[in-house]
């Protein structure tokens, strides 16, 4: 399609709310309206495509940003920036002239939106789903026709002071000029106005279709209805409430806590909605895919809530991904599999069910399949920041049994992508992560640490954030910043998918024996055998605390007793040794100081993963007891393979 003209309409929204995005525009350009609408693959990224965006809003003749419960959940993100730069473009056109028309999907109130002050001074419209209703459409086209020179200038006039509500009826008769008396009618274009009513007669077919063929998973109570707004019952707000927390992009362990909530006091008002034990079990599954908490009641509850949605609904798309997650860290990836793409075949344009599958192929050795989901997601909505994220990991080489090596050039490409739409923590983390522990880049690795300081405080103090905050200090070998670090969090235990698990106290206690403070370091190591002791009682069957503990224990000089932990562990893992099990007993002969036991578990998990490199070897301080020993020291020289 060609680029629209100067008479062109903006569309400003989120990433989550493309498809309302994209009703409201096939509507619009249906009734001839120009828009601008980025989904279709037509604008670039980085500079060139930040300065098309720019130059658009400053030419386009209406301006409307879509606000929902997705919008609120992002404090942070491109169409902020296009917010902000409509709210300073209307502060030069007068006063009652259209410009900004606010456009809410769903029931997220005015007072309460984050949103620039200039959008409260005007009217706002209510679009629930983006399907628009007849007289809304109307009144659209008209606005538009008079901005862009259609019919009279006079028209553009209107009153659009806030709080004053337009009824149906007056909107209908809006858009419908010749029941209106005055001569300004007269000279709307008749050609127009067809287009419109042809375009009328597009939205109700299509809400008709949308209702008829729409999953089983929509109770038909919930659907958007062309003209007016049904009622939320109080489950469904809470439900709404919910996703919007455990769905955002940059989402924490406390919006998590509060999505748990919302969702449990869901299915307490409304025990029979498929739709809220979806929620419930959703929130759960969120836990254990970023392995905040993989405890057997975690996966308990998973299963439950998951059972109790799909008895109500068989296709209930949320319960379907929750239950292609709990699947996969138990190992049934055949029956993973099939759930994750039945929850993808009912929501197939969403990028969430699209990066779940993605996930799940490349943690299965199908990166190459992996690629390829993502890519075609990337076709759909080159805005989603997080499709970026994921396919720069595809050629990081950063996971726990990666076998192909890494692409640094790649992953940045796409992390830089990805950071242009918006700077999200993970994506400056794992730029950051890839410069030091795969090319050694201190300097670089420190620019995005140091960029990672201007997002909100929430960002900063996940595990991710903290750990890789602290780990890249020690490669620095700044024992101050590693301290400062770790203040940001009063958690004792990294717990992460993307970094590796074990107490904080270790990195605490590596700085303060690099700054010679023998004492405090020894009351750190102290720290972290109370903090193993208390997750090996409450969970006895884990077999990755009595390694890290006699690591622990080695490096308070109790040798014997660090022997006595780590020996039935490492007998049974070396009959099945792989990458994360190698590394974990290379850290414990690193603690020991014996390069010649560490080396052949550190030779197995070289390069498997990003922390575990000759770069980041030769530059990490865990492992200074073996430098100078010969069978350490020809090992981090060897040529990466």
């Amino acid at each position: 399609m060609p680029e629209p003209t100067i008479k062109a309409v903006f569309l400003s929204y989120a990433s989550q709310d493309a498809e309302a995005a994209k009703r409201i525009c096939d509507a619009l350009r249906a009734a001839g309206v120009e828009v601008w609408f980025d989904q279709e693959g037509g604008l670039e990224h980085g500079d060139e495509w930040d300065q098309k965006i720019r130059r658009q809003i400053k030419e386009c003749v209406l301006f409307l940003p879509l606000i929902s419960a997705n919008t609120q959940a992002r404090e942070e993100g491109y169409f902020r920036i296009e917010w902000e730069l409509a709210a300073e473009r209307a502060m030069g056109i007068a006063a009652g002239v259209a410009f900004i028309l606010p456009i809410v999907t769903d029931d997220t109130r005015e007072p309460e939106a984050l949103v620039p002050d200039r959008f409260r001074k005007v009217q706002w419209t209510r679009v629930p789903g983006g399907v628009l209703a007849p007289d809304v459409l109307g009144r659209l086209v008209k606005l538009w026709s008079h901005r862009a020179g259609v019919a009279s200038h006079e028209m553009d006039k209107l009153d659009m002071e806030p709080g004053h509500s337009r009824g149906a009826a007056t909107m209908a008769e809006e858009a419908h000029p010749a029941t209106r008396g005055g001569g300004i009618a007269s000279q709307v274009s008749a050609r127009r106005y067809a287009f419109m009513a042809a375009a009328v007669l597009l939205v109700l077919g299509g809400f008709g279709w949308w209702v008829t063929h729409r999953s089983p998973a929509k109770k038909p109570d919930t659907a958007p209805a062309a003209g007016k707004s049904a009622p939320l019952s109080e489950a469904a707000k809470l439900l709404a409430r919910a996703k919007a927390l455990y769905t955002k992009l940059n989402y924490t362990r406390e919006d998590l806590a509060v999505a748990e909530e919302l969702a449990r006091k869901a299915t307490e008002l409304e025990a029979d909605s498929a739709a809220a034990w979806g929620a419930r079990a959703g929130v759960h599954a969120t836990y254990l895919y970023r392995n905040w908490d993989v405890s057997e009641k975690r996966r308990l509850d998973t299963q439950n809530a998951a059972s109790r949605a799909l008895g109500l609904n068989p296709d209930e798309p949320e319960a379907l991904l929750a239950l292609g997650h709990l699947l996969t860290l138990q190992g049934a990836r055949p029956q993973a599999e099939a759930a994750l793409r039945r929850a993808l075949a009912a929501h197939p344009e969403d990028n969430r069910f699209v990066r779940a599958l993605g996930i799940f192929l490349g943690r299965s050795g199908r990166v190459d399949e992996e690629r390829v989901v993502l890519r075609d997601a990337l076709k759909r909505d080159p805005r989603d920041p997080l499709v970026h994220y994921d396919l720069a990991m595809t050629f990081a080489n950063y996971g726990t049994n990666a076998a192909a090596p890494a692409d640094v050039t790649a992953a940045i490409e796409q992390l830089d992508a990805g950071i242009a739409v918006q700077p999200l923590g993970s994506l400056l983390l794992l730029k950051a992560v890839l410069a030091a522990g795969w090319r050694g880049d201190l300097p670089a690795m420190r620019a995005q640490l140091d960029q990672l300081e201007r997002l909100p405080l929430s960002e900063r103090t996940e595990d991710r954030a903290v750990f890789i905050a602290m780990w890249g200090a020690l490669l620095e070998r700044k024992p101050g910043r590693v301290v400062a670090a770790g203040t940001l969090t009063a958690k004792s235990y990294f717990e992460d998918t993307v970094v590796p698990r074990r107490p904080k106290d270790w990195a605490l206690a590596l700085a303060h024996r690099l700054d010679g403070k023998d004492n405090l370091a020894r009351l750190d190591w102290q720290k972290a055998e109370s903090v193993l002791r208390q997750r090996q009682r409450d969970d006895p069957n884990s077999q990755t605390y009595p390694v890290e503990l006699a690591a622990t224990l080695a490096w308070l000089g109790r040798l014997e007793e660090a022997a006595r932990e780590v020996a039935p562990i490492e007998a049974a893992w070396r009959e099945e040794l792989n990458p994360p099990r190698a590394r974990a007993l290379a850290w414990y002969y690193g603690a020991v100081g014996d390069a010649a036991k560490a080396a052949p578990f550190l030779r197995r998990a070289l390069n498997s993963g990003v922390f575990t490199t000759a770069p980041a070897l030769r530059l990490d301080p865990w492992w200074d007891k073996l430098r100078g020993q010969a069978e350490f020291d020809a090992l981090i020289k060897e040529p990466r393979k």
